[in-house]
């Protein structure tokens, strides 16, 4: 977002691309390998090239379990229940995760099928109610609540995207800095476990006042909210989102 051209943003997404390659082409570590394979699917994404995406990815991943039970199973046969306990707790962590990249996305291919579309708002809410996630993972909650925003939008339910509007403000102007990934009271072991490894993710990878940024132009630079440019509490959340990039 702060190249001064479009051809120097694509520039860059390329050089990102070429760097995934390498880090694909030159590692044995099985999860570096499928990060850096999902991260250049990203680029191409973002440079337009969907066909590539669909090359280059599998459209059925491998249909087996998780290998944590199996882990957790010989660290308690060998005495050490707490590192089987925190090896379960981080699973069950990346698991509740993937299912807050996986609702959104099915979300917005769900606007054309109101009933869908508000059963998918109602599992996902439920969950994010479950898991904490506004306070465990705001940043990906956020972007949960743009698009179902986007979706009642839609369908012509504007009071219903205001409310949901209005959660999203006072999320991404509260007090949720500086955005890391991080425990709670359910997943008490992970904290030290973040600490200690290279977690891809645990820092976002951007200046907290860009960060900041992003998330008042995700409401007031949105075309989908377009309809409420002069509505009064609309221009309400713009104001108090880019009061609370200052910090």
């Amino acid at each position: 977002m702060l190249a001064p051209s479009p051809e120097q943003s694509e520039q860059v997404v390329r050089e990102a691309m070429a760097l995934f390659e390498r880090v694909k082409a030159g590692t044995d570590n099985p999860v570096l390998g499928n990060e850096s394979l999902q991260l250049k699917a990203y680029c191409l994404i973002t440079l337009g090239q969907p066909e590539k995406v669909l090359a280059l990815l599998p459209e059925t991943p491998p249909l087996c379990g998780p290998s944590e039970p199996l882990l957790a199973s010989a660290l308690k046969m060998t005495g050490n229940t707490a590192e089987a306990k925190r090896v379960l707790q981080t699973g069950i962590y990346n698991e509740v995760l993937a299912l807050f990249n996986l609702l959104p996305a099915y979300m917005s291919l769900c606007m054309d099928d109101r009933n869908r579309f508000e059963e998918t708002c109602r599992r996902m809410r439920l969950l994010a109610d479950t898991f904490h996630i506004d306070r465990l993972h705001p940043g990906l909650y956020l972007s949960c609540l743009i698009i179902m925003a986007q979706g009642w939008v839609s369908f012509g339910e504007n009071e219903t995207a205001l409310s949901v509007l209005e959660e999203y403000t006072s999320l991404a102007a509260g007090n949720i800095y500086p955005l890391r990934l991080h425990g709670d009271e359910y997943f008490y072991l992970l904290d030290n476990w973040f600490d200690r490894e290279i977690i891809p993710g645990a820092y976002p990878p951007r200046d907290e006042s860009l960060i900041r940024r992003s998330m008042a132009q995700a409401l007031t630079d949105n075309p989908a909210f377009a309809v409420f440019s002069d509505h009064p509490d609309f221009q309400r959340m713009a104001k108090s989102l880019t009061e609370a990039e200052k910090g």
